[in-house]
């Protein structure tokens, strides 16, 4: 009869929420940055000055100054892996780690609205174009295919052509409310750019924990199933 694996299976983004957010793995001491120490160095200074600030143990010495460890190993574990992220990565993961959820997407633009004016009211727009067909001007009254156009919704325009000749044309005044985007474009593309950038994060996560790291104790990774594109129906 095989051995039962009697670890909590657990999806990575919920396993690095529990080792950031409940366990604080993430925690730095400042004076290493003001020291000019690298956060993953060769030497592992760095490394060694994190676990020594949370009560981890060192170099599999034991315990921290005669303590046992606060840490617990799948964290320390997490912790490890989260070290061998490039920076930018590593802070967003951290960052959404303590939020407790993934980092927004968006589809796209979902509506137009009107923009607003100064004092809070829609702006409208007033422009001259030209007259669609089926409107003339007869006897200096313009006239439409429903009727008469009222006395300045209308007026001539006399352009001239390449040959020096003007030609008069009919163009009617319309208005009308400006609309944008929202949310904007640029937001959607921002926001869409951090969750792959997160997403990617995760993905070499789960790699370095499932495969390069030492096995976890209490916790049992379950396949990477988040979604790259949440934004893209199907």
């Amino acid at each position: 009869m095989g051995h039962q694996d009697v670890r909590l299976a657990i999806g990575i983004e919920a396993l690095v929420i529990w080792a950031v957010r409940d366990q604080c793995c993430d925690r730095e001491i400042p004076a290493m940055f003001e020291a000019g120490l690298s956060r993953s160095g060769g030497d592992g200074v760095a490394a060694l000055m994190r676990r020594a600030r949370l009560g981890r143990r060192v170099d599999g010495g034991g315990a921290y100054a005669g303590r046992p460890s606060s840490l617990h190993p799948d964290a320390e574990a997490v912790a490890d892996a989260l070290d061998r992220l490039d920076f930018e990565t590593k802070q967003l993961v951290e960052d959404q780690a303590r939020i407790g959820e993934a980092p927004v997407w968006s589809a796209g633009p979902q509506a137009l609205v009107p923009v607003a004016g100064g004092t809070g009211s829609h702006v409208v727009v007033h422009e001259w174009e030209p007259a669609p067909a089926g409107v003339a001007v007869v006897n200096g009254k313009a006239f439409g295919p429903d009727g008469r156009l009222p006395a300045g919704s209308w007026c001539l325009r006399r352009d001239a052509r390449c040959d020096g000749t003007l030609v008069e044309t009919v163009h009617v005044r319309v208005s009308y409310c400006p609309v944008r985007a929202e949310p904007p474009a640029e937001y959607c593309e921002f926001v869409n750019l951090l969750y792959r950038r997160w997403w990617r994060g995760l993905r070499r996560l789960q790699r370095l924990i499932a495969v390069e790291s030492r096995p976890l104790l209490a916790h049992r990774l379950t396949p990477f199933d988040l979604c790259a594109q949440p934004w893209v129906r199907p």
